[in-house]
């Protein structure tokens, strides 16, 4: 199994309706891709590091259906659409489980 996580930061630049309309988009990204399991989204409540805002972490079966997903045209079109220009800082991270 493959966990992909991903942190992140909305610029200062984001309103409210902006910004809930990305959160919601993420949150439909499991009916858009099958190969997604156990998808997670949420702000980040830490009281000992507040670096990043929100954060997601999902399954795969296996590195396949996580290239698969991150190479989809669909994927690289919200990516460059939708995530680069509202997102100021982030981190991804993805390993065998």
């Amino acid at each position: 199994m493959i966990v992909h996580s991903v942190a992140f930061t909305l610029g200062s630049h984001v309103s409210d309706e902006v910004r809930e309309n990305l959160l919601t988009e993420l949150a439909a990204f499991p009916s858009l891709y099958p190969q997604m399991r156990h998808w997670r989204l949420g702000r980040n409540i830490s009281e000992r590091d507040q670096t990043f805002e929100y954060a997601f972490v999902v399954e795969f079966d296996g590195l396949e259906g996580l290239n698969q997903y991150l190479t989809s045209e669909s994927h690289e079109l919200f990516v460059l659409s939708r995530w680069q220009p509202l997102v100021s800082r982030r981190s991804i991270c993805s390993f065998e489980a």
